[in-house]
């Protein structure tokens, strides 16, 4: 959940050559997902990221989609 996630985003911060993640069904809220977007932002290497299976929602999606549209490898 949202928990999980805030302490999952701190270690985030610290993988800047991150190239894939999926952090599915797990729960994540709103706080999670501005969580994630921020700590992201670090993971300029990303090339996939999946949020399947969380009930996030198209209104609180706006923070990782912002943060992911300047991702020039993601697929």
């Amino acid at each position: 959940g949202d928990y999980g996630m805030k302490s999952l985003s701190t270690a985030l911060y610290q993988c800047t050559k991150l190239q894939h993640l999926a952090v599915s069904n797990i729960g994540i809220g709103a706080g999670g997902v501005k969580s994630l977007a921020t700590a992201l932002s670090q993971c300029i290497l990303l090339q996939r990221l999946d949020v399947s299976g969380n009930n996030i929602g198209a209104e609180r999606l706006t923070p990782l989609t912002t943060v992911l549209s300047q991702f020039t490898q993601l697929r």
